[in-house]
């Protein structure tokens, strides 16, 4: 890629490269991107069984995305709680939606759900929850313009070829004044600054294409006709094993330790809410 996929500017250096992949920073706007990116093809190829089911979710994909299902409805739940501090329940589109777990904590609150999904292997599992789900690209819903009342697009916008498009397409799906939730990895974040090629962010430059700041997603809001309304640090829910397994990865001395306590005391199962301040999470509105 030669200019920015944001801004449209050709000043651009390279950060480093990563399994044989250059990560490319824009000086003008701050985003940063992998190049070569991958084909809509390739992506199809990547997210099948293997993804969700990996064997190493460290660098891509992960451990057994279903065994994961309370924690991720957990974490879903209280994501849907601050939409709804500028939304009450209506109709929601979730975008990257997967297992549809997003779907199922939504409808608990009352809202009407679709979910559109790259993956033929996760969209059929959604599917076979009862789930209004869609295979393919947020370009190819079978709705009609003005639709949705909220969009969500949960840790998706770093996954996809053209984050411009993706924007674009979630406008024309909205209704006016219709509220957009988000979270991507925050490039700018202090993990990052302190890890640097050795964040988690980066751990597979093949799955995470493009990488967001405050500023660089604000300006991509902007531009496709969103007002910022809120941007904050995001967390999760997760298992005291996968947090050990987060903090081998940085070779922390107290993951040593940690592991054994957890180990010893059987509770890697625990869960735990985490927040490292490395993802953003946004709340937008649509205002033209």
């Amino acid at each position: 890629m030669n200019v920015c996929n944001l801004c449209g500017s050709n000043d651009l250096k390279i950060l480093f490269i990563k399994s044989s992949v250059n990560l490319i920073k824009c000086k003008s706007c701050g985003l940063v991107f992998i190049d070569p990116l991958p084909t809509l093809a390739d992506l199809k190829k990547y997210y099948t069984d293997k993804y969700y089911f990996a064997t190493d979710s460290v660098t891509g994909g992960y451990d057994n995305y279903f065994a994961d299902k309370e924690n991720l409805i957990r974490t879903f739940t209280k994501r849907i709680s601050v939409i709804e501090n500028y939304a009450k329940p209506g109709k929601m589109l979730d975008v990257g939606c997967a297992f549809g777990f997003s779907l199922l904590a939504a409808k608990k609150r009352g809202w009407d759900t679709s979910g559109i999904e790259l993956s033929d292997f996760a969209s059929d599992i959604a599917r076979k929850q009862g789930l209004n789900v869609f295979t393919g690209t947020i370009d190819r819903t079978p709705f009609q313009d003005g639709y949705y009342d909220c969009i969500t697009m949960w840790d998706l916008l770093e996954h996809t070829i053209d984050p411009k498009r993706e924007m674009l397409e979630a406008n024309k799906l909205m209704k006016n004044g219709g509220i957009l939730a988000i979270s991507t990895p925050d490039v700018s974040s202090f993990l990052e600054r302190i890890t640097g090629s050795h964040w988690l962010g980066y751990q597979s430059p093949r799955q995470h294409l493009f990488y967001f700041s405050p500023k660089s997603i604000s300006h991509l809001l902007k531009n496709a006709g969103f007002e910022v309304i809120k941007i904050f640090h995001i967390g999760k829910f997760c298992s005291l094993s996968f947090v050990v397994q987060r903090l081998k990865h940085y070779n922390l001395t107290l993951a040593k330790p940690l592991n054994f306590i957890v180990k010893f005391l059987g509770i890697g199962g625990f869960s735990v809410y985490v927040n490292p301040y490395d993802t953003i999470g946004v709340i937008a509105k649509k205002i033209k």
